[in-house]
């Protein structure tokens, strides 16, 4: 925004206990990144009950019945959409679990999100 103020667009800035975050007061850097070519990219997307668990939701075809998260790879704008039918979510048995991201590239798989905490609960409308 200026010198001394950046925004962080889409970040709710709020804990998992749902306290605000603390004030920035000084110090630190921002660290920005190329985006990554995701020309030739596969992504696959798995939602466990916890980590190294049972696969509960998953983008991958081999996961069948499971797989019903669909993956739109989108290499101009550098996205990755994920999507979650409102009917897979709404027959999950966990309430807690895992959610983990990987990328395969020529081979190479890569964790583009690592096994990172999901909680289901009642459909939020804003």
């Amino acid at each position: 925004i200026d010198a001394n103020t950046i925004e962080l667009n889409g970040v709710i800035p709020i804990d998992d206990s749902g306290r605000d975050w603390s004030p920035y007061i000084s110090g630190g850097f921002v660290q920005f990144y190329s985006p990554r070519d995701l020309s030739g990219a596969a992504v696959r997307v798995k939602v466990k009950d916890r980590i190294g668990g049972k696969v509960v939701l998953s983008s991958d075809p081999a996961d069948v019945p499971l797989n019903l998260i669909s993956v739109t790879l989108d290499n101009t704008g550098k996205k990755i959409s994920i999507e979650f039918p409102a009917s897979a979510s709404a027959n999950l048995s966990i309430k807690r679990g895992v959610w983990e991201v990987e990328a395969d590239v020529s081979g190479k798989v890569e964790s583009l999100v690592p096994p990172s905490p999901v909680c289901v609960s009642d459909e939020v409308v804003t």
